[in-house]
C-alpha cells in the first residue's frame, strides 16, 4: 500500500450532513482478548489484542501524558532521499535509535526513490518541505495534530554602499523557496541540505547556487547566516556543513537576480540570512493519509474508494484531548488469522483503545510493529505480523525512545494473561508432518534452530537472574517459551508471556516447564515437584509439601491439558490431574539419573531418558533404540518426541544430537564450541 497517487492524499472530508451522522454512528465493538502486555516503562504500555471472531490481530503501543520517553521520526540512514541502499527495516532502524516501540511511517514516493512522499521534520529542523494535499502527523510541544504543513524559508540579501550624502543605502533581494530537499520542478526554486543526498541530482537546466556554514538547521525560530560559496549549474554536491539552492527556468532569473546582490562586488557590507517562518511549533512530522477520526467521530466519507474501503493491513495513530498517544498496527491479508480494517474501522478501533482522534500512515505490507520481547530482554523484535511474511525496507518511522535507557524493564516488565496465535490442530499437524524440526537452548539463552524450526531470539543475558532450564514450543511452531532457575519466562516469537515466579523467593530452583495445548499458558516445576501456573494452565497439584527421595527433574502435560507428570532422577513418576500412571523406574537401580521425559502424541504414555541416554518406555510409548551402551562425550540433558509418537531425538549438553525410529538428523552443535552447555530442546515434529 506504498500509492504515491497524490488523488488519495487529500484529507477525506465529510461532505454533506446525512455522511456525518452516518460516520459518526459508533461501530460495532471488537470482543478483543488479550495475547500479551507489558509495560517497559510506567505510562507505556504494550499489546497485543485478538477478536477471533472478525477474526482480527492488532498491536498496541499507549504513551500516556508525561511518560519519561519521546517520539521521534526516525529516517532511514538519516537522510530524508538519496540511494535507496540506505533504507531499513523497522526493526533495524528501532535498534538504531535505542526505540521501545517502533511503527512504520509515510509512503513511500515511489518505488525505489528511497524518499517519503510527505514531509519530514525532526528535532525542530524541516528535513523535507511538505506535499500539498498530503497530511502530515505534528508534534508540538503539548500539541498533537494531523492536518497540512506549513514551514518554509525565505533568504535575504542585503548589499550596502555609501549614498551620496555619507549614509548608507541598502540594496534588499528576497527568494522564497519553494520547497525543501524534494525534487526541482519546473519554475522552482528548491533548496537542498546534506539529508537529501550527496549532490542536488538535477539536470544542467537552471543555476544553483552553493553555501556553506550553518548546514541549513531549518528551525521555526532561529534564522541562519550562510556563506556564499559559488553560482553554478546543475547537480551540484552539498557541503557537509553547508546547502544548494537550486532554480529552474523563471525561477532561476529570480536566483541570478538575488546573488548580484548577495555577491556585490561594489558593496560596502554585505549579508545573507535564511528566514525560517512557520505558523506553528512543530517538534516532529511525518507525512501521512487520511485523517480518520476528528473529535471522538470516524471522518471516513464512506466513498467506494478501495483503498479506503478495503480491509487491509494497517498503521494508525491515535490520540487524545489529554496528550496520550497510540501507536497501532492491524494485521490483515492472512485467511483466519487477520483480515485487516478499512479506514473506517480502524477508526473505531482507534476509539475503542480509547483515542478521540486519528491519523493513517503507511500500511499494507509496510505495516510492522517492534517492540520489546515481552519477558524476552531489551531488543526490540517485530511483534506483529507483516503480510508480506518479512519486514520492508523503508524511508520513515515513528519511535518512541526513553529518557532514560536504563530505566526500561527488561523484556517489558509484568504481563497480563494473554492468548498465542495457534494455527488449527490439522494445520499443525500437516505441518509437523511434512517440515520436522528441532531447537536446542543453552543455559545462557542461546538458541539454536534445525530443519524447520524457526529461529524467534534469545534472552540476555543482562535480563537473567538464573540459568536458562528449560522450554517449550507454542502449539502453532511459530515461538517458544524459557524459564530460568529463578522462574523467570521469556516468552519469544508468537508465545505469549502470562507471569513468572521471578523476583518471589522460592523453596527450590526451577527446573524445567511445560505449555498448555492452547499456548495460553504454562506451568513451571521446582526441584520439590511445585507446581505453578500461568494463563489457562490450571494448578493440578504438586509434591512440594512431599519429602522426596530424590528431585524433580522435568514435567510433561497431557493432550487435554488437564493433567500432568512430573519425574525424579530417580525415575519415580507423580500424576495429576487426568495424567495416568503408566509405570516408572522409582524402584529400579539405574546406571545414570533421569534428567527427562517426554509425552506421547496421545497421552497414553511416556517415555523417560536417563544420561548416559538410555530410555525407558511406559504406556504406548515405543522402544526405537538408545545411547546407553554407547561411550558419550557429553551426558544427554534432554528429549523430544517426533512424528506421531514413531521416534524421539535426544540431546546432549555440547548440543551432540541422538535419533532413533522416524525422528529424523537435521543438525548438532556438537562440533561447535558453545560458550554455555546445552540444557533443553523442543521439537516441530
Amino acid at each position: 500500500m506504498r500509492s504515491s497517487q497524490v488523488t488519495r492524499c487529500a484529507l477525506l472530508a465529510v461532505a454533506v450532513l446525512a455522511s456525518l451522522l452516518a460516520s459518526a454512528a459508533p461501530a460495532a465493538a471488537y470482543g478483543f482478548v488479550a495475547r500479551y502486555r507489558s509495560d517497559p516503562l510506567p505510562g507505556v504500555e504494550v499489546t497485543g489484542l485478538g477478536d477471533p471472531g472478525a477474526p482480527l490481530s492488532i498491536d498496541v503501543g499507549r504513551v500516556a501524558k508525561g511518560a519519561a520517553v519521546h517520539v521521534e521520526v526516525v529516517r532511514a540512514g538519516d537522510a530524508v532521499a538519496g540511494d535507496s541502499s540506505r533504507l531499513e527495516t523497522p526493526s533495524a532502524a528501532c535498534r538504531r535509535v535505542g526505540g521501545i516501540i517502533c511503527v512504520n511511517g509515510d509512503f513511500s514516493e515511489c518505488p525505489g526513490c528511497g524518499a517519503p512522499l510527505g514531509g519530514v521534520v525532526h528535532d525542530g529542523v524541516l528535513e523535507r518541505s511538505a506535499l500539498s494535499g498530503h497530511g502530515q502527523l505534528q508534534l508540538g510541544p503539548n500539541r498533537i495534530a494531523a492536518g497540512p504543513l506549513s514551514l518554509g524559508a525565505t533568504l535575504v540579501a542585503r548589499a550596502t554602499h555609501p549614498g551620496p550624502d555619507g549614509t548608507d543605502q541598502v540594496k534588499e533581494a528576497t527568494l522564497t523557496l519553494d520547497a525543501v530537499n524534494r525534487t526541482r520542478g519546473p519554475d522552482q526554486v528548491v533548496l537542498f541540505t546534506p539529508r537529501w543526498a550527496g549532490a542536488t541530482a538535477t539536470d544542467a537546466v537552471g543555476d544553483e547556487a552553493t553555501f556553506g556554514g550553518g548546514a541549513a538547521q531549518l528551525s521555526a525560530d532561529v534564522p541562519i547566516v550562510p556563506r556564499l560559496l559559488r553560482l553554478g549549474t546543475g547537480s551540484t554536491p552539498i557541503p557537509s556543513d553547508g546547502m544548494v539552492v537550486s532554480a529552474s527556468g523563471a525561477a532561476a532569473a529570480r536566483l541570478r537576480a538575488f546573488w548580484a546582490v548577495a555577491d556585490d562586488p561594489s558593496a560596502t557590507g554585505r549579508t545573507v540570512v535564511l528566514q525560517p517562518r512557520a505558523d506553528q511549533v512543530v517538534e516532529e512530522s511525518v507525512g501521512g493519509h487520511p485523517l480518520v477520526l476528528a473529535g471522538g467521530v470516524s471522518v471516513i466519507d464512506g466513498s467506494n474508494d478501495p483503498f479506503a474501503t478495503g480491509r487491509n493491513p494497517r498503521t494508525l495513530v491515535g490520540w487524545n484531548t489529554s496528550g496520550d498517544l497510540w501507536l497501532v498496527t492491524v494485521d490483515g491479508r492472512q485467511p483466519g488469522v487477520s483480515q485487516g480494517v478499512s479506514l473506517s474501522e480502524g477508526a473505531g478501533v482507534l476509539r475503542q483503545l480509547g483515542a478521540t482522534d486519528g491519523f493513517n500512515l503507511d500500511g499494507g505490507g509496510s505495516s510492522t510493529f517492534v517492540s520489546l520481547t515481552p519477558g524476552g530482554g531489551r531488543t526490540p523484535v517485530v511483534l506483529n505480523r507483516p503480510s508480506d511474511g518479512f519486514e520492508r525496507r523503508m524511508e520513515t518511522f515513528l519511535a518512541v525512545i526513553p529518557n532514560d535507557p536504563a530505566a526500561v524493564r527488561c523484556g517489558g516488565g509484568p504481563a497480563a494473561r494473554s492468548a498465542s496465535r495457534a494455527a488449527p490442530a490439522s494445520t499443525r499437524a500437516a505441518q509437523a508432518a511434512d517440515s520436522p524440526g528441532y531447537r536446542m537452548a543453552a543455559a545462557d539463552g542461546g538458541i539454536f534452530t534445525f530443519g524447520d524450526a524457526g529461529f524467534f531470539g534469545t534472552v540476555e543475558t543482562s535480563c537473567m537472574n538464573g540459568g536458562i532450564v528449560g522450554m517449550a514450543p507454542t502449539p502453532s511452531g511459530s515461538g517458544y517459551w524459557l524459564a530460568g532457575s529463578d522462574g523467570g519466562v521469556f516468552a519469544l516469537g508468537d508465545a505469549g508471556f502470562f507471569g513468572s515466579t521471578a523476583g518471589a523467593p522460592l523453596r527450590r530452583s526451577v527446573v524445567g516447564m511445560a505449555a498448555t495445548p492452547t499456548g495460553d499458558g504454562y506451568w513451571l516445576v521446582a526441584s520439590d515437584g511445585g507446581i505453578f501456573a500461568f494463563g489457562d494452565a490450571r494448578f493440578l497439584g504438586s509434591t512440594g509439601g512431599v519429602a522426596l527421595q530424590r528431585p524433580v527433574v522435568g514435567m510433561a502435560a497431557t493432550p487435554s491439558g488437564n493433567g500432568y507428570w512430573l519425574v525424579a532422577s530417580d525415575g519415580g513418576i507423580f500424576t495429576f490431574g487426568d495424567a495416568a500412571f503408566l509405570g516408572s523406574t522409582g524402584r529400579v537401580a539405574l546406571q545414570r539419573p533421569v534428567v527427562g521425559m517426554a509425552a506421547t502424541p496421545s497421552g497414553g504414555g511416556y517415555w523417560l531418558v536417563a544420561s548416559d541416554g538410555g530410555i525407558f518406555t511406559f504406556g504406548d510409548s515405543g522402544f526405537f533404540g538408545s545411547t546407553g551402551a554407547l561411550a558419550l562425550q557429553r551426558p544427554v540433558v534432554g528429549m523430544a518426541g517426533a512424528s506421531a509418537g514413531r521416534g524421539y531425538w535426544l540431546v546432549a549438553s555440547d548440543g551432540g544430537i541422538f535419533t532413533f525410529g522416524a525422528a529424523p538428523f537435521l543438525g548438532s552443535t556438537g562440533g561447535v564450541r558453545l560458550n554455555r552447555p546445552i540444557v533443553a530442546m523442543s521439537a516441530t515434529a
